[in-house]
């Protein structure tokens, strides 16, 4: 026995994927081993890259069958770290104002407001050594908990988790050779069901 939707259930489902990424979600790629999956906790992994969504990250879903979302535009970036890319997470902003001590280690986090934080601040709790410039929007991976100074960081909460690759791939990028400074453009991402 097959279970299917009814294409009205598939467009409400797809349609909700909006409220769900939020006005500031971002789609970070990753070097090394992927996790088993989007529940699972980093081992050696690095954001190489993340480019935010749209503040309304997702059209409307399509009454085809299958049906289908395209994500809007999403804003090309320039590529944090020299690295080979090898899967992506994407992701939606949790809290917001945490500062101080509050980071937990292994945690994805987006510099909300850098302050008086200085790169090296951010760079000594995780971010990443090929950030030159500190800016909103930056994410990376808490190595450790106090930032000194004054800043803030949004946590980000786990949206999904693919592979990427050149060809038959969840996320397809013209090489998987990212290049430190170099723009990275995402120029479809879709969904179906």
């Amino acid at each position: 026995m097959t279970l299917t939707l009814a294409m009205a259930n598939r467009q409400a489902l797809l349609n909700d994927y909006n409220a769900l990424w939020g006005a500031a979600s971002q789609l970070a790629i990753f070097s090394g081993t992927a996790p088993t999956n989007a529940d699972t906790a980093f081992s050696g992994n690095a954001i190489i890259a993340a480019n935010p969504f749209s503040s309304t990250a997702f059209g409307t879903a399509t009454a085809a069958t299958p049906s289908v979302i395209t994500a809007n535009s999403i804003t090309q970036q320039n590529v944090y770290a020299t690295a080979t890319a090898t899967f992506f997470r994407s992701y939606a902003q949790g809290t917001s104002g945490i500062s101080g001590s509050s980071f937990v280690v292994g945690n994805v986090y987006m510099v909300q407001a850098p302050g008086s934080s200085t790169l090296a601040n951010y760079q000594s709790i995780g971010l990443s050594a090929g950030i030159t410039s500190l800016a909103a929007g930056q994410m990376f991976i808490a190595t450790g908990t106090t930032l000194t100074g004054s800043g803030t960081a949004y946590l980000m909460n786990t949206m999904e988790q693919g592979t990427v690759g050149t060809s038959g791939a969840d996320l397809n990028l013209n090489t998987t050779s990212l290049v430190a400074g170099g723009p990275l453009s995402i120029t479809s991402f879709t969904r179906q069901m």
